[in-house]
């Protein structure tokens, strides 16, 4: 059965932080094009691979691609701090909102201009 890749990116060093100390081993791999990739596998045997985006949009796009190219992903997750949030979520659970609009642009379906949704 073939190894299930994850990768997951993050914009600011302690949200990378915060998901690097979860994975006991790591290997280190440079993208030619100098983006740092980290590796490593949760004990069900899914690897994970991790990179720091830095802030903006067109840093992570390129992340991700380079990502999507290196490592054929099953998923791409950008993780990221929320704040405010309910205090009754303890820390580390994962929020997914529901609906979950592009709110940098329009999407394709989308045929006016506005910036946001809301």
């Amino acid at each position: 059965m073939p190894e299930t890749t994850i990768v997951i990116l993050s914009a600011l060093n302690h949200e990378y932080e915060a998901v690097r100390k979860r994975l006991p081993a790591v290997a280190t791999r440079m993208h030619s094009a100098g983006t740092i990739f980290e590796i490593g596998q949760l004990s069900d045997g899914c690897r994970i691979v991790l990179a720091c985006t830095g802030v903006g949009n067109h840093a992570a796009a390129v992340t991700a691609e380079r990502a999507a190219h290196e490592f054929s992903p099953a998923a791409i997750i950008f993780v990221y701090t929320a704040s405010p949030l309910p205090p009754r979520l303890p820390l580390a659970d994962l929020v997914v909102p529901t609906p979950a609009p592009a709110h940098h642009g329009p999407t394709i379906e989308q045929s006016d201009t506005r910036r946001s949704p809301w």
